[in-house]
């Protein structure tokens, strides 16, 4: 009977872990190898210590009589019998029903503060360039205005049809702002969509936003990962700038707090994305994209960014200049997303930056710019052969004579008074069929501010 009871027990142990499997969401990618093999050693040896009480824990000495038929008595002796008693089987009972179910919970819980995976690095944060990161620490102030809720994330990309519709121009007293994503001929041949998004928003004072994400190409549903980024980006950076009262107060951030407050930004806008997936029942690394965020004031720029991709400004002098260093690796084509698995390693680094990458720009901007990769070839210097090593080397400066034409155009469309919806037409025409962009396998998208 016992040893039914001790089966009994087993069973229900097992049952509890296949409804904690059934109840809490699988994501065996982020099992922790060393909680599991600590939870299966300890289950391991709790089960050896019971096997042991089983076997030697009450053993007891009885004598034993044996008679014949006549009832005389014909051997005389002593057997050992083993009995188990039930205080032993409910102690080793609830402790099996408790290891098994810890382990099972292990194996099928998130945890809420996963490590990184690829490329962590133990180096300290660049003092130069956002010295104190802090991780996960929160913004100084609690963001005061109404953060939409995720769901209302878009769950589709635009049509192929009303692609056009993806490009945009704002002429205001104070600036001028135009941008467009654009499909790469090599999305075109193989009938994908465009994997590219972008958004603008002028805050008003000489303030406004630009995001630009490009979409991983090797992610089934980057397009939708890039959209969420630029919406929830948008809303999440201009509700700390409110809530900071950067506009009213006329300052920006300190190259600290910028860094700090950046990281979690961008943090919340990778919880976002999870949030999104696991409504849609859908993988993270699906929604695979980049993310550059620029900033303008009156004062200066503030930039960020995780992923390829260029920004620059153009200073009171009318010279462009670089405000990012893409994370590219060693291998062609490689860099990192926003839903990448970095978050928890401190400091965490890509071919020698920091991931985000911050900075604060003080001193005055007349114009800004940022792009995904596939624009970088004909609007940057992306590739030069050092002299002194003989091997070729990213210089990472705008093309001067190429920002220099557009910006010209721009200010002749905007004397010239010509329609807002003909200026964002002409700029997608330009980034699809324009002699620099026509080749370009990869999907475009190119934003170029000018500011007074």
């Amino acid at each position: 009977m016992m040893r039914n009871f001790i089966w009994v027990l087993l069973l229900l142990s097992l049952s509890t872990g296949v409804w904690a499997q059934k109840r809490l969401p699988p994501v065996k990618k982020n099992i922790n190898k060393q909680h599991y093999d600590e939870g299966w050693d300890i289950g391991w040896k709790c089960w050896l210590s019971f096997q042991k009480d089983w076997e030697n824990g009450n053993i007891r000495e009885q004598k034993v009589e044996k008679r014949d038929a006549s009832g005389k008595q014909q051997q005389q002796g002593t057997e050992k019998k083993t009995e188990i008693d039930m205080k032993t089987c409910i102690k080793w009972g609830g402790t099996l029903i408790m290891v098994f179910g810890v382990c099972t919970v292990i194996l099928v819980r998130r945890k809420k503060r996963k490590r990184g995976n690829a490329f962590v690095s133990d180096d300290k944060a660049d003092e130069s360039n956002g010295k104190g990161m802090a991780g996960d620490k929160e913004l100084p102030k609690k963001p005061v205005g109404v953060i939409p809720s995720v769901k209302s994330a878009p769950d589709i990309s635009p049509a192929v049809s009303d692609s056009k519709c993806n490009s945009f121009c704002m002429d205001g007293d104070n600036h001028l702002v135009i941008g467009a994503s654009v499909r790469g001929k090599g999305h075109l041949q193989m009938e994908l969509p465009c994997q590219d998004n972008h958004k603008y928003t002028y805050l008003g004072k000489g303030w406004g936003i630009a995001v630009v994400s490009d979409g991983a190409g090797s992610a089934t549903k980057s397009q939708i990962g890039s959209k969420i980024v630029v919406e929830r980006a948008t809303t999440h950076f201009i509700d700390v700038i409110k809530s900071m009262k950067w506009m009213e107060c006329g300052l920006l951030p300190s190259n600290e707090d910028w860094s700090q407050i950046a990281y979690s930004v961008l943090r919340k806008v990778y919880d976002d994305i999870v949030v999104f997936a696991q409504n849609k029942e859908i993988e993270v690394k699906d929604l695979n994209a980049t993310a550059i965020v620029l900033i303008h004031s009156p004062f200066g720029l503030l930039s960020t960014h995780i992923g390829d991709g260029r920004a620059g400004y153009r200073n009171s002098d009318g010279e462009w200049c670089s405000v990012i260093v893409p994370h590219k690796g060693e291998e062609a084509n490689q860099t990192i997303f926003i839903t990448s698995q970095f978050w928890n390693a401190p400091s965490f680094r890509l071919s020698g930056h920091l991931i985000p990458e911050s900075r604060v720009v003080r001193e005055k901007v007349t114009g800004f710019t940022l792009m995904s990769d596939g624009c970088e070839s004909t609007s940057w210097q992306v590739s030069r052969m050092d002299g002194n090593t003989g091997k070729v080397c990213d210089p990472n400066l705008p093309f001067q004579k190429f920002y220099d034409a557009v910006t010209k155009t721009l200010v002749q469309y905007h004397q010239e008074n010509v329609d807002i919806t003909e200026r964002a037409e002409s700029w997608y025409s330009f980034l699809d069929s324009g002699n620099a962009f026509r080749s370009e396998s990869d999907d475009k998208t190119l934003i170029i501010g000018l500011i007074q």
